[in-house]
């Protein structure tokens, strides 16, 4: 009993030190209040949620994640699921309607000649994605994958281009989409890959097993959530596989869910909710974990009251959409920053 009371008292510690070190409150935003650029926010909160005095700038790496904005700093971890089609399957709304109802961020690797016979129902649906929260990547023109070719594996670079150009046009056409995040089918490339993707600059991010490639900017994968393509791992076998990659700057979770059933979205959403709650990480889309990883430095915030914060914008490139822990009770642009 007296070993029993011991532990109580170490793990009420634990939960102290906890609190006193994280003031933030476990809250998700579901409006969508934007950064822009050049722009000065008043952030308004209902209460206190810190204990920095007035006056106190966050402006270096580790005071903006002391700050309000502190979750916009965590780790990120990307959801990457392949092979959707544009004539959206029941399975695939059923996935992507689970993500917004756990307001989550995702990214769907779109096969672009499938838009060409997609029907008006399937293609507003596609226009009508949270483009915040979701981001339509180009997976391939026609996904082309067998043990000795590939979309992007043995095709020469003119083809590797065309496939690219058509999937990019077709993407504007019909989505009024500019796709900027390429991943090829099965992961596979060439010598030429590189090139193709180089002579079509509106690509900007890529998935890719190897990071030594300077541009774009890479996100380098692994198979962390599946044992192969569209079969999850077991709960503590994911567990044992994603602590191997705890240190990476980004985690991908690579899925293929267009055949999933009920009981395997639900496994899925341990795992997300793993690496959020557990490992402490922050969902993004790979386009908007490129564009804030060259702005998060170039943010400035200013505690100027009790309940009120003012963030400067005027340093940033690109928009982002805020994402914090604490309920907000106003959030509106601001005419200047003192």
């Amino acid at each position: 009993m007296k070993n029993k009371k011991s532990f109580i008292k170490i793990w009420a510690v634990f939960l102290l030190i906890l609190s006193c070190t994280n003031p933030y409150q476990n809250f998700e935003i579901t409006d969508d209040f934007l950064l822009e650029p050049g722009k000065v926010y008043k952030l308004t909160f209902d209460s206190a949620v810190d204990n920095f005095p007035i006056g106190t700038i966050f402006q270096s790496g580790n005071e903006l994640e002391s700050s309000p904005l502190s979750r916009m700093y965590r780790k990120p971890v990307i959801i990457k699921a392949d092979d959707l089609i544009a004539r959206v399957s029941k399975n695939w709304r059923r996935f992507i309607e689970w993500s917004e109802s756990k307001s989550y961020h995702i990214s769907l690797g779109l096969i672009c000649n499938s838009l060409a016979n997609a029907s008006a129902r399937d293609i507003n649906y596609l226009k009508k994605l949270n483009k915040w929260k979701n981001e339509i990547w180009l997976h391939g023109w026609d996904h082309e994958l067998s043990e000795s070719l590939a979309e992007f594996d043995g095709k020469s670079l003119q083809e590797q281009k065309k496939n690219l150009q058509a999937s990019i046009k077709w993407a504007k056409k019909k989505l009024n989409l500019d796709l900027k995040t390429f991943g090829s089918p099965g992961n596979r490339t060439d010598e030429s890959t590189l090139l193709a993707v180089k002579a079509n600059p509106e690509i900007e991010v890529w998935f890719h097993s190897n990071g030594l490639i300077e541009e774009p900017h890479i996100i380098t994968i692994d198979w962390i959530a599946e044992l192969n393509s569209g079969m999850l791992r077991s709960f503590n076998d994911f567990i044992h596989e994603v602590n191997k990659h705890n240190n990476d700057d980004i985690i991908v979770l690579q899925i293929h869910p267009a055949s999933w059933d009920e009981k395997e979205l639900k496994l899925f959403e341990k795992m997300v909710d793993y690496t959020i709650n557990i490992m402490g990480r922050r969902l993004v889309t790979p386009y908007g974990q490129f564009t804030w990883s060259k702005d998060k430095f170039n943010l400035k915030v200013e505690k100027i009251g009790e309940n009120e914060y003012a963030i400067d914008c005027s340093s940033i490139v690109y928009s982002h959409r805020l994402d914090i822990d604490i309920e907000i009770l106003s959030f509106e642009e601001a005419e200047f920053f003192d």
